[in-house]
Parts: C-alpha cells; structure tokens; sequence
C-alpha cells in the first residue's frame, strides 16, 4: 500500500542523488585529467624544445671544432710543405690524402 509506494519513491530519489553524486565526482576527474593532461602535454614541449636547441648547440659546437681542426691541419700542412719536410708520417700521409684549403 501506501507505506511501501512511499519506500519506492524515496529509494528512487536516493538513487538519483547517488547518480548526481557520482555524476559530479566523474566530472570533476575529468576535470583534474584534462588540467594534468595539459601540463604534461606543457612539461613535453618545453622539454623537447630545450633538447633541440642542446642538439642544434652541440652540432654548432662540432662544426666549429671541425673548421678549427682543418684550419691547424692546413696551417701545420703548410708549414710542412714550406719546410719540405714529413715531421711524421701523419703529416706525410695528410700531405698525400688530403686537398689544403
């Protein structure tokens, strides 16, 4: 009768405020994952642009030890040529193997 139609009704609104309950918890979840989501998403760029910029400087660095190393072996291949002279034969075989600039 009446007693158990009243149990009913307050049994569904219990259910529907557990609903909504859960409903804004999930909601709120989402939430906090999209913030976090975001500031990984963030962390990551800004990780991979000072990566790049450490890879272009280290090549940088590279090329101009390079230049610096070819300038010396073309100064040094000179001088070894001025002299007429093979102080070593690394100098005898960069004379044979290498154009001077």
């Amino acid at each position: 009768g009446m007693e158990s139609r009243a149990k009913r009704i307050e049994k569904e609104q219990e259910n529907k405020d557990k609903q909504r309950r859960s409903d804004k918890l999930i909601h709120i979840e989402r939430e906090e994952d999209d913030k976090l989501r975001h500031a990984v998403k963030k962390e990551v760029k800004e990780q991979r642009e000072q990566y790049d910029q450490c890879v272009k400087d280290h090549a940088k660095a590279v090329e101009d030890q390079k230049r610096h190393l070819d300038k010396l072996v073309s100064v040094q291949t000179e001088w070894a040529i001025d002299k007429q002279e093979y102080p070593n034969p690394v100098h005898k075989w960069l004379l044979e193997h290498m154009q001077v600039e």
